[in-house]
């Protein structure tokens, strides 16, 4: 055996050409390189149409953001150096509800012109000075109240009588001003 390598057999008819198989290997090697080259070029270019895209995208978008912002700019400043405007003041009630009140107002007046009508005698002898319990309205007391102690049932009589005294005795202009209150009629104290 030779030390040397074997070199490729010679087509016996023609000692300088290469056997087809390896010049069908050369030939390939030669396509698949252009093949790569041009994915290559093909990738770049693609690479940098989307590198000038995504540019013009970020050109366009910081022109609408400056846009915007001399927009809310100017509107702010506007809204600085505009008056503000009065509103009209928002009616308490409507119409309807004025007409209601103005209804039961006069209702209101004519009730109360009906009560002076019938209360007008009293009113003569209260201005004439004259002493009378007559035409007053008398307390509707029940003497009776299963929730009272004995004690404090008589403490209750003490005091209505003591009421119905201060009445008789006072004078025409104190009955109207000085009402019983609440604690000379309760027979409990409250501390």
């Amino acid at each position: 055996m030779p030390d040397t390598p074997r070199s490729p057999t010679l087509n016996p008819q023609d000692p300088d050409r290469l056997p087809d198989s390896i010049q069908d290997g050369r030939e390939r090697e030669r396509r698949f390189r252009q093949e790569s080259e041009r994915l290559q070029a093909e990738q770049q270019q693609q690479e940098q149409r989307q590198r000038d895209r995504q540019a013009r995208h970020e050109a366009e978008a910081r022109q609408i953001d400056e846009q915007t912002r001399a927009a809310l700019l100017m509107r702010v400043l506007q809204a600085q150096q505009a008056k503000p405007q009065e509103e009209p003041p928002i009616p308490l009630s409507t119409a309807r509800q004025d007409e209601q009140l103005a209804a039961e107002q006069e209702a209101g007046r004519r009730a109360l012109a009906r009560y002076a009508q019938r209360n007008k005698p009293a009113a003569a002898q209260i201005d004439a000075g004259e002493k009378t319990t007559e035409g007053l309205p008398e307390f509707k007391i029940t003497q009776e109240n299963p929730n009272r102690t004995p004690q404090q049932q008589t403490l209750f009589e003490a005091e209505i009588a003591a009421g119905r005294n201060a009445l008789q005795n006072a004078k025409p202009n104190e009955v109207s001003q000085n009402p019983p209150t609440q604690s000379t009629l309760n027979p409990r104290k409250i501390p």
